[in-house]
């Protein structure tokens, strides 16, 4: 888990630097996981906010070793109108 010194609550409270600061030392532990542990498989997971299950609320990233059959697959489901409101989410964004 890496987690900034300073506090932030979630991901839209970071600061740019603090953010930068956090996906360098992320970038750095993957490195070390895959050439000294040979570990080739990795999934960063940051949740902001409660609805998006955020337990914890400071700003932290879990680095966390995959490899086939480990149980902890993450599932999306498939919402019918998605792209609907990802369509008009994007042109309300680009206006």
């Amino acid at each position: 888990m890496v987690i900034p010194k300073a506090h932030s609550e979630n991901i839209f409270d970071v600061s740019d630097s603090d953010l930068a600061a956090v996906t360098c030392t992320v970038k750095k532990i993957a490195d070390i996981y895959n050439r000294r542990l040979g570990i080739k498989n990795l999934q960063i997971i940051n949740s902001s906010g409660a609805e998006a299950q955020q337990d914890v609320f400071h700003l932290h990233f879990h680095i966390v070793p995959r490899k086939s059959g480990d149980g902890q697959d993450i599932k999306w489901t498939d919402e019918s109108q998605l792209s609907e409101k990802l369509a008009e989410s994007l042109k309300n964004i680009l206006q």
